[in-house]
């Protein structure tokens, strides 16, 4: 994740996404957008391979360490299978789940005040702290898990989790990637580079679970150590990144000098800072202006969900089928591919068909959006049902229908974006990622938690938590099919009479 050149201040209450800013011919925009894009794609494809290459690696090996707990075993070398124990499988979603947890807790509280030290000092200092933080959150897990002698209680490695104070995490990193691509592209070319920003860190996920799932075979650590490589190579190519923050106007920052002068006290300028920040939640709250908003927004609760499932599926399949956690992990390699190729083809030749003026049921853009944010709603629910069966062909098969949905939080966030004026998408964004940071916090917990109650039940039930998950999945779909397409439309035809005049 990077930035783009020539530094510049903006108003201390601007939010952390910017919306994209006419070219007055200063500063980033000089820049070719394109070429800034790409360089920052590369340093996210470098960051996601880093940071998911020790995913896998650290659950085998927290696997394994509960495992000797449980059988209070010291030999050098345990057979997996042996840790497959309902209980160990217990403790380990449970642990798992509290990681998850306490991983998005720095991105909600932290989010916003790094997003105004992003809109005064610059993104590049912001991202690079993010990435920072990860590393050492990683590496922290990693000393842990390595002298859990020494450390005495496995679930010390929830510590880790207080590196990412420093840059608050993944949810600041994707935050300022967002922000960067909107400092440096013109409006109509967004979307498209927001697509490419989601491939660049899925391929990185895609390589990053094939290769720790090989070397796994051979040794869990080497995969680790090979992520903070990465990660600390992805970290030094930031440093060097173009900041892409616009200067501000002279005027706007005299202004700032006049209200904060140099002698302010501390006090004064917590205050200051304070009032900016209720003025932001009261012109956010306003946002909520129609059940369409409403609706669409209460479907970002739910995508969270998508999100801890998969990261939860690894050791969902290797409890319920029987596979090693490296065989899972190659299970997950067909998911992220699939994943890509949802990005890359399904949704754009969808999107070409669906408005081609060749075809008698030609739509418009938004509609086109709605229905595919109705089907995608349809088949997370159908996909989360399938996984729950205890069969391969069933949980496979509902795996990758559970993929050909998730575009539904994309296709969401372009419809609700549709329904606001254009200077209030940054605080739409905000309030977004609050909602699913929300249910990402709460879908750790609740899925450990059924997954413990699913195994008391016998095996056949370990699919208890993508009932919860196909549940969730089918609430959000009712909630986009309740949004009338006339809702829209005016929309479309507002912007259409703009266009013509």
């Amino acid at each position: 994740m990077a930035v783009d050149s020539e530094i510049i201040t903006v108003d201390e209450s601007a939010p952390l996404l910017p919306q994209p800013q006419e070219d007055d011919g200063v500063g980033p925009r000089r820049l070719k957008g394109r070429t800034v894009t790409t360089i920052l794609i590369t340093c996210v494809f470098f960051a996601a391979f880093g940071a998911a290459l020790s995913d896998l690696p650290i659950l085998r090996i927290t696997e394994d360490a509960i495992c000797r707990a449980h059988l209070k075993s010291v030999a050098d070398k345990i057979d997996e299978s042996l840790c497959k124990d309902s209980d160990v499988q217990a403790e380990l979603s449970f642990i798992v789940a509290m990681i998850s947890m306490f991983q998005v807790i720095p991105g909600l509280v932290l989010g916003f005040p790094y997003g105004l030290l992003a809109d005064r000092l610059g993104r590049r200092p912001v991202i690079c702290l993010a990435v920072l933080g990860i590393t050492l959150s990683i590496a922290w897990t990693m000393l842990v898990l390595n002298h859990i002698d020494y450390f005495g209680d496995i679930r010390l490695i929830w510590t880790a989790q207080i590196w990412l104070v420093i840059g608050g995490g993944n949810n600041v990193l994707v935050a300022v990637a967002y922000s960067i691509i909107a400092d440096v592209e013109p409006a109509e070319k967004l979307s498209d580079a927001f697509f490419m920003l989601i491939v660049s860190a899925l391929v990185g996920n895609l390589l990053a679970t094939f290769t720790s799932s090989w070397l796994m075979q051979i040794d869990p650590w080497i995969p680790c150590f090979l992520s903070l490589g990465i990660l600390t190579f992805s970290g030094l190519l930031l440093l060097f990144f173009p900041e892409t923050l616009r200067s501000k106007p002279a005027a706007d920052v005299s202004d700032v000098e006049q209200e904060s002068p140099a002698s302010a006290s501390f006090a004064a300028s917590i205050r200051s800072r304070l009032s900016h920040l209720l003025a932001d939640i009261r012109q956010s709250t306003a946002l909520i202006h129609s059940y369409p908003v409403m609706a669409l927004l209460l479907t970002f609760l739910t995508t969270g969900s998508h999100a801890r499932s998969l990261q939860f599926a690894p050791q969902y399949l290797s409890k319920n089928l029987g596979w090693s956690l490296s065989d899972a992990g190659m299970a997950l390699t067909a998911q992220v591919a699939a994943n890509i190729a949802l990005y890359v083809f399904v949704i754009p030749s969808l999107s070409r068909l669906l408005t081609s003026p060749q075809l008698p049921f030609r739509l418009s853009p938004t509609m086109k959006d709605l229905y595919l944010a109705r089907a995608s709603g349809t088949l997370l629910a159908i996909g989360a049902l399938l996984l729950a069966f205890p069969s391969a062909i069933a949980a496979v098969g509902g795996l990758m229908i559970f993929t050909l949905g998730l575009g539904f939080g994309t296709l969401c966030r372009v419809l609700v974006t549709a329904l606001v004026d254009s200077n209030q998408t940054a605080r739409l964004y905000t309030i977004i990622s609050i909602l699913n940071g929300a249910g990402e916090l709460s879908s750790g917990p609740a899925i450990a938690w059924l997954f413990k109650v699913g195994m008391k039940m016998g095996d056949g039930m370990c699919g208890l938590p993508f009932i919860a998950v196909a549940g969730v999945c089918a609430i959000a779909a009712v909630l986009v099919f309740t949004v009338q397409g006339s809702a829209l439309t005016k929309d479309d035809s507002a912007n259409e009479a703009e266009e013509e005049s």
